[in-house]
């Protein structure tokens, strides 16, 4: 079963399993997140973070705001001015960056070793593997890389998931040099924390025509379009009294998803006419020809 837990970091030496992600259920026709915006409270700690930990490129901004780039694409937005809040709020639980294949990620987690950055944790998901930080901001982060889809497990139209301690020491036998973030990054999915997982599930479903693909409980929904393991996932976690994000609060300030065509831009604004989901998070999007 998938748990809320991450898994330590696991030094074990196992058979190396190269794989590259596989970027097409980021295109026509999935429906997915593109691009974020993030309220911090200190713009050039925030920058630094990126930029060394992470490996983004960073252009900063008179107007209090950097973009965050891979490949010349901008992945994040981050605008200062806003107060972390003292207790958890809904909306963003993490954003989870693709990686393109098994190499990219040893060098991302040799990288983090070497230069002794903190995690959280490093886990094995079957469907792909995974490292977690935050933020200075506490806003949760994952670097992950995709196993081949002819590898992960479907069942009556749900994806088998897990949570097992990442083979490190397997992962980093394959890395490469690191030098900054692939130039193939993308964003692979959003995690949200939430109130009610009902009324959330039933809003992306609706809006973006997504569909449970796994789920822990009654307490964890993974939802994705094209058969992906999953774009948007939500959870309960923090319990059912968790607020909104206050205005002023960092924190996840808007998604902007990549729809694909009209018709999907037309349910969008149908389910959702202020362009905002149940969390308070706002919405955008850009449609392309499918």
């Amino acid at each position: 079963m998938l748990s809320c837990y991450f898994a330590p970091i696991h030094l074990q030496l196992v058979h190396n399993t190269k794989g590259v992600s596989d970027l097409s259920f980021h295109t026509s026709p999935a429906a997915f997140v593109e691009m974020i915006r993030l309220g911090v409270s200190d713009l050039t700690h925030s920058v630094q973070f990126y930029q060394d930990v992470l490996g983004f490129q960073a252009s900063v901004h008179d107007n209090g705001t950097a973009d965050l780039t891979a490949g010349g694409r901008t992945l994040v937005i981050l605008e200062e001015g806003y107060t972390r809040p003292s207790e958890a709020r809904e909306g963003l639980f993490h954003v989870a960056f693709l990686l393109p294949d098994r190499p990219s990620l040893g060098a991302f987690l040799t990288h983090l070793v070497q230069h002794r950055f903190p995690v959280q944790g490093a886990s094995d998901h079957g469907v792909s593997e995974a490292i977690y930080l935050q933020d200075p901001d506490g806003n949760g982060i994952e670097v992950y890389r995709d196993r081949p889809a002819t590898e992960w497990t479907w069942s009556s139209g749900r994806v088998h998931m897990t949570t097992e301690p990442l083979d490190a020491e397997a992962v980093a036998a394959q890395a490469r040099a690191w030098n900054a973030l692939p130039d193939e990054t993308i964003i692979g999915h959003v995690h949200l924390q939430t109130s009610s997982l009902p009324a959330a599930k039933a809003f992306y479903e609706t809006a973006f025509g997504m569909r449970e693909v796994t789920s822990i409980g009654d307490h964890a929904s993974f939802l994705s379009t094209a058969s992906y393991h999953h774009h948007i996932a939500l959870n309960t976690w923090s319990g059912p009294r968790i607020q909104k994000r206050q205005r002023g609060e960092t924190g996840l300030l808007e998604m902007q998803f990549s729809l694909p065509g009209d018709a999907a831009w037309k349910s969008l604004q149908s389910a959702a006419p202020g362009m905002t989901d149940p969390l308070g998070v706002k919405l955008s999007a850009t449609a392309y020809s499918s």
